[in-house]
């Protein structure tokens, strides 16, 4: 299971149920606590606990280069970039009141260039290992349904080349095959986790003057 923020107490009350704890959706919370009364901040011990563990975890789910200053920086970027893009994405399939997983197909099946693709045919692309790049062609279904002409309408043919760019970007950046509905819930909840992570991370290195690649490494090394 997924650690909860820390700083939340374990409440319960007498002759009821635990009532149910916030997760690691609270980070702004944590990142509040620089200007919040002393009261209200986590204790430090707890804080650097929590970056610890969603690090471990972000080193597990993500595949993201850490070695170097520029190369957090970039990280961040990136997780804030792809973060955004599952928000967008997720909006506009309820504006055309289509699933996310059949939004997120088609951006697929125009990466592939928008023709089908035998499966075995198929190879690792880039970072991506092949096991990973696999798709199935879900074209004709998707032309049949009008995504792409529904998609266009809806936000313009720039805006849906850039998520086709962000779809490239998530595969390359997600330790997982990220093609149905499952996948996708997988990948946002990592999403959703490690831009968490560089939040907490930036507040904590604002308190401490450290630049993000200092907090990182300190973290990385076990506080």
């Amino acid at each position: 299971a997924l650690p909860i923020c820390p700083g939340v107490p374990a409440a319960v009350a007498p002759g009821r149920p635990p009532r149910k704890l916030p997760r690691c959706g609270e980070a702004r919370q944590l990142a509040k606590g620089a200007s919040a009364s002393p009261e209200a901040k986590a204790p430090a011990d707890k804080e650097l606990q929590w970056l610890q563990q969603r690090c471990a975890e972000i080193a597990f789910t993500l595949r993201l280069r850490l070695g170097t200053e520029a190369e957090v920086e970039e990280a961040r970027r990136t997780v804030d970039a792809l973060f955004e893009f599952v928000r967008e994405l997720d909006g506009l399939s309820q504006q055309l009141n289509l699933t996310a997983e059949v939004c997120f197909q088609e951006l697929l099946s125009r990466l592939f260039g928008g023709v089908g693709r035998d499966f075995d045919s198929q190879h690792g692309a880039g970072s991506v290992p092949m096991h990973q790049a696999k798709v199935l062609d879900r074209s004709r279904r998707l032309a049949d349904a009008k995504v792409s002409a529904a998609m266009i309408s809806a936000v313009g043919a720039q805006r849906v080349d850039a998520f086709v760019e962000h779809v490239h970007t998530l595969r390359a950046a997600v330790k997982l095959k990220v093609e149905d509905a499952n996948d996708l819930k997988t990948a946002r909840a990592c999403l959703k986790d490690a831009h968490s992570f560089f939040t907490v991370l930036d507040a904590y290195a604002q308190r401490r003057e450290l630049s993000l690649y200092e907090a990182y490494t300190q973290i990385d090394a076990g506080g």
